[in-house]
């Protein structure tokens, strides 16, 4: 399956739900910015929100779409840009888009300037050990200690 195919499998599973457009972005609503991005699995299961403070998530989000076994996790991945979450009424429909959730993963702070390589692949790491940690993924291959090689 190629990255489009899996990108457009996954965007169709969770339109379903109607919490992402076609992109697989994360909106509450039709016509509002898009606050994150959504990656669901073939299978039910847990869910993991990821929290981005800045664009980290996006580099996040590039690494794991990457991932040849993305298609095959079980639940789905919701990262979420809280730098672009208003207050009010947004972050209550973004909790309905949301629903219920397993744990919550926080991508470090980027610094003045701006996300690094080592923060992305820090990032990375955890949020493959939650996911492993939550049965969605084998985890075969992910460092379960604090940093990759430990």
């Amino acid at each position: 399956m190629t990255e489009a195919e899996a990108a457009t499998r996954t965007a169709s599973t969770a339109a379903a739900s109607g919490a992402i457009a076609p992109s697989g972005a994360l909106q509450p609503a039709p016509d509002a910015p898009a606050m994150g991005y959504v990656l669901t699995g073939r299978l039910p299961g847990p869910t993991l929100v990821v929290a981005d403070h800045g664009d980290l998530g996006r580099a996040v989000v590039a690494r794991l779409r990457r991932l040849p076994t993305l298609p095959w996790m079980r639940g789905r991945i919701v990262v979420v840009s809280l730098d672009r979450l208003g207050a009010g009424d947004q972050a209550r429909t973004l909790g309905g888009c949301i629903g219920s959730y397993d744990r919550i993963v926080h991508l470090p702070l980027a610094g003045r300037g701006g996300h690094t390589e080592a923060a992305a692949e820090q990032g990375y790491w955890a949020v493959l050990r939650m996911a492993a940690r939550l049965g969605m993924i084998s985890g075969r291959g992910v460092p379960m200690g604090a940093r990759p090689g430990a």
